[in-house]
């Protein structure tokens, strides 16, 4: 990082903010988009997909973790990821599983730092790219966190979104900037502890299997992550929301 890079702190936000948020959270938990009038796949139906396998392979009734190419699609497109279709042969998504066999389970029951989480972030957005591949882009870390956000629901994880780096005046490539991020979010966090802990969970649906991430959510800080990571899109906007939004899910 050049010397005298400031960095932008995340903000103590107000309580308007922290509400709009999580109203722009819980509409995506229900699969509703809150910055156009449309429908996609609910942040609950990712958790379903991305942390059963995992929870499986820990639990040992899975040998392997494997996650479904569609689902992985459909998640890139709905976290508008889809500029990395234009590079997906460069993607190897049984490398990135076998880093996950391998890593995850070193990491369960550990306190881990902000600095570490980022690492483990920074090493799995390496493990998505081809072996093969050479060149300097080598990492996905906004897929990455993605799928990790996801699927590691315990862990206090966060998602890194490129539009970030300008916002927070980050280093520009993905695989440093993230080591910060992961620091800036933490903090982040704790300053906004005492509004996001007074928001309430949202439903869980009983149509999907929730056994895998509910505990997580209930017993975790997930939500409250996924509220501050909406309020700070908002904040700096680099997301433009509905207006009016659609109405707040119970």
């Amino acid at each position: 990082m050049p010397p005298g890079r400031k960095i932008q702190p995340i903000p103590a936000f107000s309580t308007q903010r922290i509400l709009q948020a999580e109203h722009c959270a819980r509409l995506i938990w229900t699969g509703k988009s809150f910055v156009k009038n449309s429908l996609h796949t609910s942040d609950e139906q990712f958790l379903e997909q991305f942390s059963g396998p995992v929870s499986d392979f820990l639990a040992g009734t899975a040998q392997t973790i494997s996650f479904d190419p569609d689902d992985v699609h459909d998640l890139v497109v709905v976290s508008g990821l889809k500029p990395l279709f234009r590079t997906w042969n460069l993607i190897d998504m049984r490398q990135f599983e076998v880093y996950l066999e391998s890593t995850v389970p070193l990491l369960m029951g550990r306190v881990l730092t902000p600095l570490e989480l980022g690492v483990f972030v920074k090493d799995a957005g390496r493990a998505l790219v081809s072996s093969q591949y050479k060149g300097k882009s080598g990492y996905r870390v906004a897929l990455a966190s993605r799928l990790l956000f996801f699927a590691l629901p315990g862990l206090r994880l966060f998602n890194f979104s490129n539009d970030f780096v300008p916002a927070l005046n980050l280093q520009s490539r993905p695989q440093v900037a993230i080591l910060t991020l992961h620091e800036l979010m933490e903090q982040g966090l704790l300053l906004n502890d005492n509004h996001l802990k007074a928001i309430q969970l949202p439903k869980f649906s009983p149509a999907l299997n929730s056994k895998n991430y509910k505990h997580r959510i209930v017993g975790g800080d997930w939500w409250q992550r996924r509220v501050l990571d909406l309020a700070i899109k908002l904040h700096f906007r680099t997301v433009v929301p509905l207006n009016p939004l659609p109405p707040r899910p119970v």
